[in-house]
């Protein structure tokens, strides 16, 4: 974890692994050095990018985008919303890393 952001190995099925900005600056910024971390970890697959901290917007909170295993191919990046099942689950999550609670969702 940075002072920036923060990536969480994700028990979310659909998501390999969790990326948790935690400053007003983007995690975009960053996907260099998350890309690396998430390469020696051996991880790829989809990844959740939350915003929230950067854009403060509930509706444009999250976004998913691919991993390879090495890049991630910015084609990929889309916005979703995530179900309020998953919403309890992301804050599960969050608890159990240290996130701090004004992230939390519910």
């Amino acid at each position: 974890m940075t002072h920036n952001y923060c990536v969480i190995e994700s028990n979310i099925p659909q998501y390999k692994a969790m990326v948790v900005g935690l400053s007003a600056e983007s995690i975009t910024d960053y996907f260099d050095e998350i890309s690396h971390f998430l390469s020696s970890k051996q991880i790829n697959g989809k990844i959740l990018l939350d915003y929230y901290s950067y854009n403060h917007s509930k509706k444009r909170r999250f976004s998913e985008i691919d991993f390879d295993g090495y890049i991630f191919p910015i084609k990929t990046i889309k916005r979703v919303n995530l179900e309020e099942n998953l919403k309890k689950t992301v804050d599960n999550i969050y608890k159990k890393n240290g996130i701090p609670e004004s992230l939390f969702l519910i």
